[in-house]
């Protein structure tokens, strides 16, 4: 199975994953405990696992998702090691569990930029630069 990556609305992430699993896609979609309740590990983002026969080219006219994230020309790929780090992490409810020991890993960094950032990376995608402020 190919581990996708796909871009959504604003806090659709677990309406996303809701409608993909009803359609018998898997998605790896962790979250973290944070002010207020849970929160995405990674906003905005869910993986998504491609299978045959179900391509992934009609998902962006999908509500809740804006795009299929790329490579260039070519859709990102999320490596089985990275979907397995974090589904080791994951209890039973999908929540990982932050703790000072997992400082070192950036994908699971305390900011949320952080671990977009090593999510990103991790997949072959380009990682936005944040622009420096004008002097």
């Amino acid at each position: 199975m190919s581990w996708r990556l796909l871009y959504t609305r604003a806090r659709a992430e677990d309406w996303v994953e809701i409608q993909l699993r009803k359609h018998d896609f898997q998605t790896v979609h962790p979250r973290v405990r944070q002010r207020g309740g849970f929160q995405p590990l990674f906003p905005r983002y869910v993986i998504v696992g491609e299978r045959a026969g179900w391509p992934l080219a009609s998902l962006p006219g999908a509500p809740g998702i804006l795009y299929v994230v790329h490579c260039g020309d070519a859709v990102a790929c999320v490596p089985s090691a990275v979907v397995q780090a974090i589904r080791s992490r994951m209890d039973r409810r999908g929540v990982v569990h932050l703790t000072s020991a997992s400082a070192g890993d950036a994908l699971f960094a305390r900011t949320q930029r952080e671990r977009v950032r090593a999510l990103l990376e991790s997949a072959g995608a380009a990682v936005p630069r944040q622009r420096s402020a004008a002097r």
